[in-house]
């Protein structure tokens, strides 16, 4: 569920206590935009299928006092829970418009910025709130987060013992050191400093994942295998974690197990591309083609700009479905939205050659991989909705 702010409505309209040192004085929210930012909480706290509901209240609070700043950050966190970036977006901007002082908003906007793709907006917008409170140590966590997003590991290695010379064991920033280290290809600091953050919070599903994404990093599978459970065992809705847990049984050729995985993850989240992809795969390799067929679809369905599933689809009509003339335009669309160094890209050029001139392809490629080991292109320790990655 959505963390509404609902502590805020003691200051409607106002600074309130829930935000940085200087907020802007506001005139008094109009009482019956109050009164509906209340019903709009009540109803949020119900659960995801009131959300409709709380988000029409909330506008409609909105549209009677529009600088009921509390009301639109709720909205907003409301939106990304939904997936709608853009208008979250939107919401947030005019909330910080109205209150710049607000932590809450300063951090939702920084995240929400990060987890579009926007780096750098995310943080001017950080950098510009600690600028005023330097001690902001949530604040200066999610810049950490922002700058290694934008391969800037030094400057968040930076602002990470920053955080660290004010609060020595704050397992964000150690993590988040540890994740630094890992993407520059370091691995036994990153361990070492992972276990530190470990040490400090054995039960921290996130840490856990990183340090299964450092094990596979160092070729010890098994090892890997284990944190990865933990993390899941911690957090069974952990999904970037069941899916690298998956990879590896995929690896290890525990289709079966593999399987049992990807749809848990599916039950989490049934919008999960990478999820009924890795299903997909787990599915060619017990044989069961027309069910891996409609994984490979429902990926395309899901996100028709990533390369992979095309790649899986035309392989499994090619050499398993024995429909080659079928194959051949998810080859082409592999192609089209494939990189140039692609592992794959090779072996589909020669599907097509091959199919196109009606001579028998090579050996069968390898199924191009789901990225469930992953998470790693996208990480950082979230808040409610921060990008995946081996954090949470």
């Amino acid at each position: 569920m959505v963390a509404l702010v609902i502590l805020l409505v003691a200051a409607c309209g106002g600074g309130g206590t829930r935000v940085a040192a200087g907020p802007r004085r506001l005139p008094p929210a109009d009482p019956r935009a109050v009164q509906l930012f209340l019903d709009a909480n009540r109803t949020a706290g119900r659960g995801p299928r009131f959300e409709e509901q709380a988000i029409s209240q909330y506008r409609q609070a909105l549209q009677i006092d529009p600088r009921l700043w509390e009301a639109r950050y709720n909205l907003a966190l409301l939106l990304r829970s939904r997936g709608d970036l853009a208008s979250a977006l939107g919401e947030l901007r005019r909330a910080r418009e109205t209150q710049p002082g607000s932590r809450d908003v300063a951090l939702a906007l920084g995240d929400t910025l990060r987890e579009a793709g926007r780096y750098d907006e995310s943080i001017e917008v950080l950098r510009a709130y600690i600028d005023g409170d330097r001690d902001a140590v949530d604040v200066r966590v999610a810049l950490v987060m922002s700058l290694r997003a934008a391969t800037r590991y030094d400057d968040a290695l930076e602002q990470a013992r920053e955080v660290l010379v004010r609060q020595p064991s704050n397992v964000q920033a150690l993590a988040a050191v540890g994740r630094i280290y890992y993407a520059r290809g370091e691995h036994e600091v990153a361990a070492l400093v992972l276990r530190k953050a470990l040490a400090l919070d054995e039960r921290n599903a996130a840490v856990h994942n990183d340090l299964g994404l450092v094990a596979l990093a160092q070729g010890d599978d098994q090892e890997a295998f284990v944190e990865f459970a933990r993390a899941v065992e911690l957090d069974p809705t952990f999904i970037v974690a069941r899916l690298n847990k998956a990879a590896v049984l995929v690896q290890a050729g525990d289709y079966e197990g593999a399987s049992a995985e990807y749809r848990r993850a599916i039950q989490t989240d049934d919008t999960n591309a990478e999820a009924h992809l890795g299903l997909g795969i787990a599915l060619r390799g017990l044989g069961r083609h027309q069910e891996a067929r409609a994984e490979y679809q429902r990926a395309i369905e899901l996100e028709p700009s990533r390369p992979a599933p095309y790649f899986n689809l035309g392989v499994l009509l090619a050499e398993f479905l024995r429909d080659r003339p079928g194959a051949l335009p998810h080859f082409r669309a592999y192609l089209e939205r494939a990189a140039e160094n692609a592992p794959q890209r090779e072996a589909a050029e020669r599907y097509v050659r091959d199919i196109q001139g009606d001579a028998p392809a090579a050996a069968p490629a390898r199924p191009a991989p789901g990225g469930g080991r992953g998470g790693r292109g996208r990480g950082g320790p979230q808040r409610p909705a921060a990008p995946r990655g081996g954090s949470r």
